[in-house]
C-alpha cells in the first residue's frame, strides 16, 4: 500500500512515505515537499536540470536530494514538475523538468528553512521502501 502522510512537529513540519521502488521512494518525497511550500499550483516544464548528490547512507542521501532541490527554489524559484532518477546507496542522478514560480501567479504557502537529519529514517521494508523526513519551517 502507498501513503504520504503530513505530521506535525514543534516549528516543524514531517513527511512520511510508503513506496514500492527507492526511485519513487526519493522523487515523492520531493513532491511532496513542494506540496507543501506551493500547494495547489500549475507548473509546466520548460526548464532541465540535471543533479547528482551523494550521502554516506539513504539518510544523508535524502537530506542531499531535499536540500539540494530546496537550495533551487530558494535562489531560484525552481519547482520541479517531472523527475526521472536513479538511486543507490550512496548517490542519486535525478533529471528535472520545471517551472520557475512566479509569485504574482503562484500561491507559496510556507518556505522551507532546510531539511533536518532530526528523526530522519530511509529504509526497506519487506517488499516496499520507507521514509521520514522533517522540515524545518
Amino acid at each position: 500500500m502507498e501513503t504520504i502522510e503530513f505530521f506535525d512537529h514543534t516549528a516543524d513540519i514531517g513527511i512520511r512515505l510508503t513506496r514500492p521502488t527507492p526511485e519513487e521512494l526519493f522523487r515523492d518525497a520531493a513532491f511532496a515537499m513542494f506540496d507543501l511550500i506551493a500547494p495547489n499550483n500549475k507548473f509546466r516544464p520548460v526548464i532541465n536540470y540535471t543533479i547528482t548528490v551523494q550521502g554516506v547512507n539513504l539518510e544523508e542521501l535524502m537530506v542531499n536530494w531535499l536540500s539540494e532541490i530546496n537550495f533551487y527554489f530558494q535562489v531560484n524559484g525552481y519547482v520541479p514538475v517531472n523527475i526521472a532518477l536513479v538511486v543507490n546507496s550512496t548517490c542519486l542522478t535525478a533529471k528535472i523538468q520545471g517551472d520557475i514560480i512566479d509569485r504574482s501567479v503562484h500561491n507559496v504557502e510556507i518556505e522551507i528553512k532546510a531539511i533536518t537529519f532530526h528523526k530522519i529514517d530511509v529504509r526497506q521494508a519487506d517488499d516496499k521502501w520507507k521514509a521520514q523526513v522533517v522540515f524545518d519551517i
